[in-house]
């Protein structure tokens, strides 16, 4: 049974209207309201054909939206015909239909049309990341596993490739999509199995893209979220908030998503998830890309989604990079314009920060100062091994990693080094440096950070901290003193000239050398100045070996193998020794040879203790 819609609904509103319509509702804008109608339709995922499942799912939005929009959700009206067959508010006998009347804001506040006119910037990004994961953490928690709700969307969106507009997608593009989508999906799953323990299983937003974010009374609010179907809305956290990490990027703002992943990161502390963000990533490009792909004109849409969730599967030439520095030149500052550019997946490095993992250690909001023995020799060592630990943990995902700490003795340096060597990957130190009285500046200038450094601090640290000298394999001095511009420029120059460290994403020939340079370099000065004399043995005895083999008329590559004589050259007597020509009763093919081969032995040798030594370090 179906009941209809009012044909004559628009009637019930005064002059000037405006409708905006999509596939299950049409709102009527006018005055300083926004009235929203469910349609009567019957689709795959949702059923609104009667008036009583409209009725409730008008109820269900706007119980639902009140979590996160209370001043735009105003409350559900039933609408009546009156006896001369007008339509009305006022109760009279049954109603006809029902509405959802909503504060009216303007058209151009969402999200997406900020972004396509250049008006999102990092303060309002940080306060969305920040309002999502409050967000998060007071939603219900849900008796669901992670691995279900991937399970179904999968099984949804492969239903719905199949029934895509012909020539709309490269079939073969399509075919390895999906097929690289499962493999990944196979590969999390005891990740996924550890989320609903966790307490990362919600009742979220579940369509949390930049149209349904709109920025009202100057801050992000986050509206119409699914009432529809609570299986697509009771799900992981970190899948809730890729929806947005993925609009983002589809609207070309990087320097944006990364901002917001490593804003919500530190707000929601949800590291331990960071592995599914590509399967998350891939599914929400997935989801629109079918959705585009319904008809012919949005192939190019489509093919835009689709590129973007076969990029959200890969990652290319991860790397560390280390900011350090005393407080206030600026590592914090750096780090977050850095992070975006550093390769490994689409949205950039994850940035951990020093200042940040002690809080959270100490489960102490953000800015909240802690007491001075949060800032003793141990405590500091307990915050820098869990920032090394974590740093390894994520580089191992794929992900670049960016860490932030003022990395103030030689071993806290050396220690950075090694989590790249023992993850393969390259590696930058930025030691950032400007004068006292800038710091000192800049320091008391800061308001709600996370650093408890003061004026004081930064005085301990100039006259007691070391700074990196020429053994500190990696790290590079930068020039922190000037402007935000020139100082970003500086750090990004010193990053790629440290390609043999650091990789290149645009030369894979270095990056392998690199890689396999690590393999057999061992990370101590020690251990290097030790090698480093036995393959100097071995270079003069080789090259001796060749002046008195090329002297007497040989070529070094074939001792066996006798030059013909000429003018000044000895003529071969075979019957002696080695065969080879003598003088003054010297057997030169005896000499050459055994000078030379141990030589070549002495490299040989050098060479394999040099790899030897390196995998010990990593091992301990």
């Amino acid at each position: 049974m179906t009941d209809p819609n009012p044909t004559d609904i628009d009637r019930l509103f005064a002059p000037p209207l405006q409708v905006a319509e999509t596939h299950v509702s049409r709102i009527f804008l006018t005055g300083d309201r926004a009235w929203k109608l469910k349609k009567a339709v019957t689709l795959p995922y949702l059923d609104f054909a009667t008036l009583a499942q409209r009725r409730m799912a008008c109820e269900r939005e706007v119980e639902l939206n009140r979590r996160t929009a209370p001043e735009l959700y105003l409350g559900c009206r039933a609408v009546y015909r009156t006896a001369n067959g007008q339509l009305g508010f006022a109760p009279q006998g049954e109603a006809v239909e029902w509405l959802i009347e909503m504060r009216r804001f303007p058209a151009d506040a969402t999200f997406d049309c900020l972004a396509a006119a250049g008006r999102l910037d990092g303060a309002l990004i940080d306060t969305l990341a920040d309002t999502i994961a409050t967000f998060h953490a007071t939603a219900e928690t849900v008796e669901v596993e992670a691995t279900d709700t991937v399970t179904r969307t999968l099984t949804f969106n492969d239903a719905a490739f199949e029934r895509r507009a012909p020539d709309s997608l490269p079939a073969a593009e399509l075919v390895a999509f999906r097929t690289a989508l499962q493999a990944e999906f196979g590969r999390q799953q005891a990740l996924l199995a550890t989320r609903k323990p966790a307490g990362r299983m919600r009742h979220g937003h579940g369509d949390l893209h930049l149209r349904n974010i709109a920025l009202i009374d100057g801050r992000p609010v986050l509206f119409d979220c699914l009432e529809f179907d609570d299986g697509l809305a009771e799900i992981d956290t970190l899948y809730d908030f890729a929806f947005l990490l993925m609009d983002l990027l589809h609207h070309g703002c990087v320097e944006l998503a990364n901002r917001a992943l490593n804003r919500y990161l530190e707000a929601s502390g949800d590291y331990d998830g960071l592995p599914l963000l590509p399967l998350y990533v891939a599914l929400r490009a997935a989801i629109r890309c079918h959705i585009a792909a319904m008809t012919p004109a949005g192939g190019d849409e489509a093919r835009r989604y689709l590129a973007l969730a076969q990029r959200a599967l890969r990652s290319e030439h991860p790397r560390l990079v280390a900011v350090g520095g005393y407080s206030g030149t600026g590592k914090s500052t750096v780090a977050r314009d850095l992070a975006a550019g550093l390769g490994g997946y689409p949205w950039g490095a994850v940035v951990l920060r020093s200042d940040v993992l002690r809080k959270q250690l100490q489960g102490r909001a953000l800015t909240e100062r802690l007491p001075p023995d949060s800032y003793t020799a141990e405590a500091s060592r307990q915050t820098y091994a869990a920032l090394y630990r974590s740093a390894g943990e994520v580089l191992k995902s794929g992900n670049s990693v960016l860490l932030d700490a003022v990395f103030g003795r030689p071993d806290e340096r050396a220690a950075a080094a090694a989590i790249a060597e023992d993850c393969n990957t390259g590696f930058t130190g930025l030691w950032l440096t400007a004068p006292q009285d800038i710091l000192l500046s800049r320091v008391a200038a800061r308001r709600n950070d996370a650093s408890d450094a003061t004026e004081a601090v930064v005085r301990w640290q100039m006259e007691n901290l070391q700074l990196p000298a020429v053994t500190d394999c990696g790290w590079i001095s930068v020039d922190a003193a000037g402007k935000r511009d020139t100082t970003l420029a500086r750090a990004r120059r010193a990053c790629y000239q440290n390609l043999p460290h650091c990789g290149d994403a645009s030369s894979p020939e270095i990056d392998v050398l690199s890689r396999v340079s690590r393999l057999i370099r061992p990370r101590t000065v020690g251990a290097r100045i030790v090698t480093s004399l036995v393959a100097g043995l071995g270079l003069p005895v080789m090259l001796y070996g060749i002046l008195l083999l090329r002297t007497h008329g040989y070529e070094p590559m074939g001792l066996c193998k006798p030059v013909p004589a000429a003018q000044g050259h000895i003529p071969i007597d075979m019957s002696r020794g080695s065969g080879i020509p003598t003088t003054c009763g010297v057997d030169w093919g005896f000499v050459g040879t055994n000078i030379l081969l141990p030589g070549l032995g002495f490299a040989l040798v050098a060479y394999i203790l040099m790899a030897l030594l390196a995998r010990i370090e990593r091992s301990s």
